[in-house]
C-alpha cells in the first residue's frame, strides 16, 4: 500500500493479522492496547491535548466496536515525560481541569516556581497518571505503566522538551509498535 494513503490519526485499532500499529512521539505517551482473547489491538498517541480530548477512551471504544471485550483489554503506557520533568502553567492546569475535573491528583505545585497569594505560578503534571485515569475511566482493568522518563534518560530516549531546553534543532522521535501475528 502507498504510504500516502495510510491514515494519519492519534489512534488506530485493528483485528487484522500482520498489521502493525505504530505511534511516534518524543515526550507524549505511546499507549498500546490488546485483547488477546479476541485478537483486537489498538494504539494511540497521548499528549496532554489528546489525553484530555479522550483519545484513550475513544481508542478503547473503537476496539470494543470491532469485537474486543472490555474486561479483556490490557493497556500499556510506554516511555514518555514524567511529572518531575513536566512543568506546566496555571492556564494549562485550568484547561485540563475544566475538561477532566477528576484530574486534580495529576498536579502538584512546582517547588522551584514562585508562589504568590494566588498560589503557585507553575505546576508539575503527571501525564502517565492522567493516562492511567483515562484508562480506568474507559473501563480498562489491566493497566501497566513503564516507569521511564523520556526527558531525564537522554541515553535511551528522545525528548522534545529536553531538546528545546538545550536549544537543539530537532529532538528525534521514538516509535512504539504493536502487531497481531497470524497464528
Amino acid at each position: 500500500e502507498d504510504a500516502a494513503s495510510r491514515p494519519f490519526a492519534d489512534g488506530l485499532v485493528t483485528c487484522l493479522d500482520n498489521v502493525g500499529l505504530a505511534i511516534l512521539g518524543a515526550d507524549c505517551l505511546p499507549v498500546l492496547f490488546a485483547d488477546l482473547a479476541t485478537g483486537v489491538i489498538g494504539a494511540c498517541h497521548a499528549g496532554w491535548r489528546g489525553a484530555t480530548g479522550g483519545i484513550i477512551e475513544n481508542t478503547v471504544d473503537a476496539m470494543c466496536n470491532i469485537g474486543a471485550k472490555l474486561s479483556n483489554i490490557a493497556m500499556v503506557i510506554g516511555p514518555g515525560i514524567h511529572q518531575k520533568s513536566y512543568q506546566v502553567s496555571t492556564d494549562m492546569v485550568t484547561d485540563i481541569l475544566n475538561n477532566k475535573p477528576d484530574a486534580a491528583a495529576c498536579f502538584m505545585p512546582d517547588p522551584s516556581a514562585k508562589v504568590s497569594a494566588e498560589g503557585a505560578s507553575h505546576y508539575l503534571f503527571d501525564l502517565p497518571l492522567f493516562a492511567e485515569m483515562a484508562g480506568t475511566r474507559a473501563g480498562v482493568n489491566h493497566i501497566y505503566c513503564m516507569p521511564l522518563d523520556s526527558y531525564t534518560d537522554a541515553e535511551l530516549f528522545y525528548s522534545h522538551r529536553r531538546a528545546t531546553h538545550q536549544n537543539e534543532t530537532d529532538s528525534g522521535r521514538l516509535i512504539s509498535v504493536i502487531m497481531k501475528q497470524e497464528k
